[in-house]
């Protein structure tokens, strides 16, 4: 995450000067969902890392193609072992596809869960008002996973003393499905739910609730775009960084081709191709619809860098609207500290 730290450096200074509270601290911590166990990070060890925390219930059987619902879940929950990034090299091809593959990580339908790094515990200590990064990756809605080595945030963590967050969200068909009678823009919803949970939560983990950025890059800057129109009269957030991104930057399909999309996937599943084909769509296992939605092609559009994938964010009114310089000029958006860096600099940068 090297990529991403100039922008901390503009946007929060360095907090090594906070005093530890004299309070006991340890590797546990107490959230509303119960405690969750951390351990050490692998490559950093004054950070504390919690790795796969849920915040939603698993978005499975009668809540696939639903909107999210919060984590009801108590108990001692214990995160994922560290990454092991033993397998890198410094070949930059090999760096590339790696990344363009995914990172070769294992695919789940329960996939709400989000990852912490936090300098906040040290030497048997807790550390309290930290700001808090939230970190939305890019993908164009299609890919993407939290559980990347590129977006391990223990280096991030330790270098600006800052509580990292990074947060799984549904994509392709199961995040943004464009179903006739159905919520839209899932995935968008994902974030919400997370960033809620974050504002809850994290200052059992050392940040500040009220000093919350949400960040992203590609269609994760795009994401972070379209919070401050959604979200104008309650963005949760103190601040705002679309990375190569914003609302106007890519394209979306027409409502027929969206509508058109789905009932090829329904079809080819057996559930239908008009009508209210979701019951039926939350009975087939989950890989056959990815593959299915996976033969889709992208439509075309002025540039190859930005075709349209097949299942992908539409204007709903809520999370997505069709007309976004015209809610900027009307000042319909959150009034928060907003940076949109190069190459993509248009809605964000003039924002106050």
């Amino acid at each position: 995450m090297l990529f991403l730290r100039p922008l901390a450096v503009t946007l929060v200074p360095q907090l090594s000067s906070f005093a530890c509270a004299a309070l006991p601290c340890s590797l546990t911590v107490e959230t509303r969902n119960g405690p969750i166990q951390g351990h050490l990070a692998e490559n950093r060890s004054d950070v504390t890392e919690f790795l796969g925390i849920p915040f939603a219930q698993p978005p499975v059987g009668d809540l696939r193609f639903a909107a999210p619902e919060a984590y009801e879940g108590c108990g001692l929950h214990g995160s994922r072992p560290p990454f092991n990034l033993s397998f890198l090299t410094p070949q930059a091809q090999q760096i590339i596809d790696f990344f363009g593959g995914n990172a070769g990580t294992k695919r789940d339908e329960n996939c709400l869960t989000l990852n912490i790094w936090t300098k906040a515990i040290q030497n048997g200590h807790c550390c309290g008002g930290r700001p808090v990064l939230v970190f939305f990756y890019g993908g164009r809605t299609s890919i993407g996973t939290t559980n990347s080595p590129f977006y391990n945030g223990q280096y991030f963590s330790d270098a600006e003393n800052v509580v990292v967050v990074t947060v799984n969200y549904r994509l392709s068909i199961f995040g943004f499905p464009g179903a006739p009678d159905n919520v839209d823009n899932l995935g968008f919803r994902d974030q919400r739910l997370a960033v809620e949970w974050v504002r809850d939560n994290i200052a059992a983990f050392g940040g500040d609730a009220s000093r919350i950025t949400i960040f992203g890059q590609s269609s994760g800057g795009v994401a972070v775009d379209y919070w401050a129109f959604a979200y104008a009269e309650d963005p949760i957030v103190s601040g705002l960084i679309s990375h190569s991104g914003n609302a106007l930057s890519f394209p979306m399909n027409p409502e027929n081709v969206t509508l058109s999309n789905w009932y090829n996937v329904s079809a080819e599943m057996g559930c239908g191709s008009d009508g209210n084909t979701i019951p039926c769509m939350r009975t087939i296992p989950w890989k056959d619809i990815e593959l299915a939605a996976s033969k889709l092609p992208s439509a075309r559009s002025s540039s190859p860098l930005r075709s349209v994938p097949p299942f992908y964010p539409k204007p709903d009114g809520v999370t997505v609207f069709p007309n976004y310089t015209q809610l900027a000029k009307e000042g319909k958006f959150a009034k928060v500290v907003s940076i949109s860096p190069p190459p993509f600099a248009a809605l964000g940068i003039v924002r106050p």
